[in-house]
C-alpha cells in the first residue's frame, strides 16, 4: 500500500520511508492541534504518551528551511 502511494507521488521507495513520513505527520499534527491526545488519535496510537515525542520535535528551534513544510 505504501509502495503504491510512493509510486503515485513519484517518490522512489527504498523500504524505510514509512517511519520518516509518520514522524513528519506527528510533528505537523502537534503544530496544528497543540495537544498530545490529538496527535495520538491522528497516528492511531494507543497511548497518549507516545505522541509526546512529536511535541518535542515541533518546537520553534526548527530551521527556517523546513518550518513551512
Amino acid at each position: 500500500r505504501f509502495y503504491k502511494l510512493c509510486q503515485q507521488a513519484g517518490v522512489r521507495y527504498e523500504g524505510r520511508e514509512f517511519h520518516g513520513t509518520r514522524h513528519h505527520a506527528g510533528v505537523q499534527a502537534y503544530k496544528q492541534f497543540g495537544t498530545f491526545d490529538r496527535v495520538a488519535e491522528h497516528l492511531r496510537q494507543a497511548d497518549v504518551n507516545q505522541g509526546k515525542r512529536y511535541g518535542f520535535m515541533a518546537d520553534e528551534t526548527l530551521s527556517d528551511g523546513v518550518k513551512d513544510w
